[in-house]
């Protein structure tokens, strides 16, 4: 189990905001037409509903089956985790699962040497106020004035590996309540030590959480307003497309949740000071734009960056869709050209940066 959860932490920073790896689904299984249940009609907003089963259930089975010492171990293992994966609510740890760590039981064995660490704040991780209804009704009803018709996924609350704030499913979004919960940690029950300076650097307000919500909705919305199959799209590796996807579904979540934004709020500071020579570097960097050193330069890189912030591609993208979008005369014409940028071409959005310097 360890030396999966080792490689998974891998730019493990990048929960302040929502990864692509992490935010974007990239299951077969995710269809454009999802089922009734998974989503509310956009008038009816207040029935969004807001799940934390998964996460009580596995403080549950973690009491049933840890050992003296507080782990689990030897053949406590086994049944943790067959009752753990046949307990979970609608699939949805289970694709997650199957997408991020390419194994279906990846995400039920490798929580158990986290749970010690967990345990600490458990009554943090547990509390079923993490997502704020009132907030997601508020952010979910200011879309209807963009898209009248959209379908608005369900929330599931989940307890992760701690490397991935937030995702999609094909049943709705899923936000991990381990990361933004609680100053009540006990730092030497963590199995990774190394990572312990990574993690203490995490936000961990609800406001946060609440956030990626929005981060993630936009998600969910971006891949019905594609003309292109959902596979290639959530399969593509190209610096640009990458950036804009992440920066568009930023700044249009700021759109709909009242200006607020992890990404760019994080680097305002630097990004402002350098954006001309920042802008400089990234034409000319997209040009070899699908080389994955490339690529990492600008995004996915927290662990590699040391000096500058990581991930600036984020940023980048979200300045690049709102110089788009206030330079835009009709806003929901430009919202939704944002949704479609594939589309609509690439090359518009550049050159709305280009003509706001």
């Amino acid at each position: 189990m360890f030396y999966l959860k080792r490689a998974t932490f891998i730019g493990v920073t990048l929960l302040l905001f929502a990864l692509f790896t992490g935010c974007v689904s990239k299951s077969k299984e995710l269809k454009r037409d999802i089922s009734k249940d998974a989503y509310v009609d956009i008038g009816e907003a207040e029935n969004v509903k807001i799940i934390y089963d998964d996460t009580k259930t596995l403080f549950a089975l973690y009491d049933k089956y840890k050992s003296d010492d507080g782990t689990i171990k030897g053949s406590s293992i086994y049944p943790f985790v067959d009752e753990y994966k046949n307990s979970a609510v609608d699939g949805v740890l289970y694709e997650f699962s199957q997408r991020r760590y390419k194994s279906s039981y990846s995400i039920y064995e490798d929580v158990i040497d986290f749970l010690p660490f967990y345990n600490s704040y458990r009554e943090d991780i547990l509390r079923e106020d993490l997502i704020d209804k009132e907030y997601v009704i508020r952010s979910y009803k200011r879309l209807r004035e963009f898209i009248p018709d959209a379908k608005l996924p369900n929330i599931y609350v989940f307890t992760g590996l701690i490397n991935n704030g937030g995702s999609i499913t094909s049943k709705g979004i899923i936000i991990a309540a381990e990361i933004f919960n609680s100053n009540k940690r006990d730092y030497s029950l963590f199995p990774m030590p190394e990572f312990i300076p990574v993690i203490k650097s995490i936000p961990i307000e609800r406001d946060n959480a609440n956030t990626m919500v929005t981060h993630e909705l936009m998600h969910y919305i971006q891949f019905s307003h594609q003309n292109i199959e959902r596979e290639q799209f959530l399969n593509i590796k190209n610096l640009l497309t990458m950036s804009l996807i992440e920066g568009g579904a930023e700044f249009l979540s700021t759109l709909i949740n009242g200006g607020k934004s992890n990404a760019f709020n994080l680097f305002y500071d630097y990004f402002e000071d350098n954006k001309l020579s920042l802008w400089s570097e990234f034409k000319e960097d997209i040009k070899n734009g699908e080389d994955r050193e490339v690529i990492k330069k600008w995004l996915y890189n927290a662990r590699e960056t040391r000096d500058r912030p990581p991930d600036l591609g984020y940023t980048m993208g979200f300045n690049i869709m709102k110089s788009y979008y206030e330079s835009a005369d009709n806003k929901r014409e430009a919202f939704m050209d944002i949704l479609r940028f594939k589309e609509i071409g690439e090359q518009v959005f550049l050159d709305a940066y280009e003509s706001s310097f």
